[in-house]
């Protein structure tokens, strides 16, 4: 199933682009955990930092908690 994590961060980075893609990479772990794939990730710049749009791949389906604590 496809999920859609949101991440908010209050700081900007020097490279909007290359933040997200690290945290991406940083999220891969869980594909032991979760079975998770990362597919897509959108950086978009507010007054005070980012938001981080992660599509993810799950083979086993995610509740509301679950997601919760992947935002985490």
């Amino acid at each position: 199933m496809r999920y859609e994590l949101k991440l908010d961060f209050d700081f900007k980075p020097r490279s909007a682009r290359k933040f997200g893609k690290e945290i991406a990479d940083k999220l891969k772990f869980l594909t032991s955990f979760f079975g998770i794939k990362v597919i897509d990730v959108k950086v978009y710049e507010t007054n005070k930092g980012l938001h981080l749009y992660v599509s993810i791949y799950s083979s086993v389906e995610l509740d509301d908690r679950d997601i919760v604590v992947l935002q985490l």
